[in-house]
């Protein structure tokens, strides 16, 4: 077990998975129960952090524990823990007689390694460089086989008044590393000793440095900007409070080195004395300062409003884009409607047994635009039966000149154009007429024109219809407005 412990400490770097075994107080049975005790005039300081090495076969297996209790009335004692290479568990315990003791050592089986016990004979106890050592030689036991020879020595590495130092030390930098996180936050300010108490607000945004000195990020004291700062010392703090000028009043301070903290770890007040000064004049003050928020508040709140102001951005968007997407909606209805309150109505199905009068078909629209030379007209047949006729386009021509009054102006009738049409029961049909030389001029030179289209509708069995509509037609190189 010695020689294959000692091989696992080599390896720990590699393996690093603790055992921990449970550790009972054992104690020596067969240590010379006959012999009387001998009292020491001053009873041996056990308590604090041991080295153990065991040493069997030239191999040694080290140990480190700790024994938090003094020896008993029986001069007894024995460690609350024990580690072996940092892999196996343990006990060191034995009993005091005067300068000698006697000593026994457990180390836990490992996995297939047996356990091992050391018993030892009669062992010196004695100061070496400073330090209590224990020492002697005994036997070792492994897995209940034959004893084979064996020594120990054993230091006190800590006692137990520096291990309390170490962790009172400990306990005092883990408070004031707390306490450098716990002084972020809002501070509510409170000065007292003048004419009026100073009330004020200051952040504190970032924690305390190494040297446990924080300051503000602002500070403002009655809408007068000022700061807030100090360095933290345990249970205290000193303070420096200050003031900018603003009209009749000076600039003012508050210092203090002796601020009581309502707590070393997690300050969240201040209260102390110390001393105001505004301009030339210094009296006596006093400083309440209450944390009203946590950084980790003001984190959080900061956040919610950003939340919500992101939440309200998208809110007020998406109204707007509703709005627009509504009115988009309204404008497209709008105009279907009115397409549709344009277009003719489909003529009404035949009356079996009745031939209806005929009925000339009309154009759909009011205004044409020609496409070069030419001009497409969308007619409406109404009649429950197809008609056929003759589409022809003129317009009336006024000429005058300087020699001539407008009384005496001449006019004259132009055909811009003319086509046939044929078009089902209750059906449209687009008819494209090609303009004449003449009318091609006159709508060059006028760009728009006030036309009559004549529709002349026949169909078998019926008189012919015939019809004029008005129109305005657009030279298809002119601006038109609507």
């Amino acid at each position: 077990m010695i020689h294959d412990l000692t091989w696992l400490g080599w390896t720990r770097g590699v393996r690093r998975k603790r055992l921990t075994a449970t550790l009972g107080l054992l104690l020596a049975c067969i240590l010379f129960a006959g012999l009387p005790a001998v009292a020491s005039a001053t009873p041996t300081e056990m308590r604090g952090e041991w080295e153990v090495t065991v040493t069997t076969g030239g191999k040694n297996v080290v140990g480190k524990g700790r024994i938090t209790e003094e020896a008993n009335a029986k001069s007894e004692f024995a460690t609350s823990s024990i580690s072996f290479e940092e892999v196996a568990g343990g006990s060191f315990s034995g009993t005091l007689n005067g300068n000698a003791t006697f000593v026994k050592v457990i180390i836990d089986a490992v996995g297939p390694f047996p356990e091992a016990v050391f018993t030892s004979n009669t062992m010196n106890i004695e100061t070496v460089s400073g330090k209590l050592t224990i020492s002697g030689s005994g036997t070792v036991t492994e897995g209940g086989g034959s004893p084979a020879p064996g020594s120990v020595v054993a230091t006190q590495i800590k006692t137990q008044q520096q291990i309390e130092e170490r962790e009172a030390i400990e306990k005092r930098e883990r408070e004031e590393k707390e306490a450098r996180k716990y002084i972020q936050g809002e501070w509510e300010l409170t000065l007292e000793g003048g004419p009026q108490p100073i009330k004020g607000i200051a952040v504190i945004a970032e924690e305390a440095n190494a040297k446990n000195e924080f300051a503000s990020a602002s500070a403002q004291f009655a809408g007068i900007p000022g700061t807030f700062s100090g360095a933290l010392k345990g249970a205290e703090a000193s303070v420096t409070i200050t003031t900018q000028g603003a009209g009749s009043i000076p600039p003012g301070s508050f210092t203090s080195t002796t601020i009581a903290l309502s707590s070393a770890a997690h300050p969240i007040s201040m209260t102390g004395a110390g001393t105001l000064k505004f301009g030339p004049t210094e009296l006596p003050g006093t400083l309440n300062a209450t944390r009203i928020r946590s950084h980790q508040q003001i984190v959080e709140q900061e956040a919610a409003e950003l939340q919500a102001k992101e939440a309200k951005e998208k809110q007020e968007k998406e109204a707007v884009e509703k709005a627009a997407r509504e009115l988009n909606e309204r404008q497209e209805r709008e105009a279907q409607e009115k397409a549709a309150f344009k277009l003719p109505m489909k003529a009404p199905p035949p009356i079996v047994g009745v031939t209806p009068p005929l009925v000339s078909v009309f154009p759909a629209g009011k205004a044409l635009t020609a496409s070069g030379a030419a001009i497409s007209l969308t007619l409406t047949n109404p009649n429950p039966n197809p008609a056929h006729g003759l589409l022809k386009l003129t317009f009336t021509s006024t000429t005058s000149g300087a020699k001539h009054a407008k009384a005496h102006a001449k006019r004259k009738t132009v055909t811009l154009g003319q086509a046939s049409f044929s078009i089902v029961a209750g059906g449209n049909e687009v008819v494209k007429l090609s303009l004449t030389k003449t009318g091609r001029a006159e709508l060059a030179h006028l760009k728009t024109i006030r036309a009559l289209v004549t529709l002349t509708t026949q169909m078998s069995g019926q008189p012919t219809a015939t019809k004029t509509y008005s129109l305005t037609l657009h030279s298809g190189s002119s601006k038109r407005k609507g």
